[in-house]
């Protein structure tokens, strides 16, 4: 998957069906009417304004509309919520070595299950040989190696990589 231009061709897809995409948009009330959800009000570099709709979509990830529209909600432990993820892109990395550097020690489905917890991914047996872009031993290698504090909440630590650009 080349992943820049999916995000063109899900750009097109977006503009195609009429979604007025809101980016960099945060959701800080939500509208009733008649004790039924009626839209929401957001803030983003524009201001505040309301968007009002026939069916409110939380896609937050952090239940933010749910729980302002008055959902019960509940926290769960630390061990049990869902890593946060972090993406970024970096400049300067010599592609050649990295792409070798991924034939050479090659992720698989298998392995980004080998520890287990919040990463574990369950298949059916059938895609472990799969390759995937996760990066586990990686992490746990510089923490060995004191690039990253081995703290508790370092532990965990684990990423994928997705399009690579010269």
């Amino acid at each position: 998957l080349d992943a820049d231009y999916f995000k063109i061709v899900a750009d097109h897809l977006v503009s195609d069906a009429g979604v007025k995409p809101l980016l960099h948009t945060i959701v800080v009330e939500a509208i009733h009417e008649g004790g039924a959800l009626a839209g929401v009000i957001v803030e983003n570099k524009s201001g505040r304004s309301a968007v009002r709709a026939k069916r409110v979509i939380d896609c937050t990830g952090d239940a933010d509309v749910a729980y302002l529209a008055g959902a019960r909600c509940t926290k769960r432990d630390r061990r049990e919520r869902m890593g946060v993820s972090t993406v970024f892109s970096c400049s300067g990395v010599d592609k050649q070595a990295f792409i070798d550097y991924t034939e050479t020690n090659p992720a698989t489905y298998k392995t980004w299950s080998r520890r287990g917890g919040e990463w574990c991914q369950q298949t059916a047996d059938k895609e472990e040989h799969l390759r995937s872009p996760f990066l586990q031993e990686e992490f746990e290698k510089a923490i060995a190696a004191g690039v990253i504090p081995a703290t508790p909440s370092n532990m965990d630590l684990g990423g994928s990589w997705s399009a690579l650009s010269d």
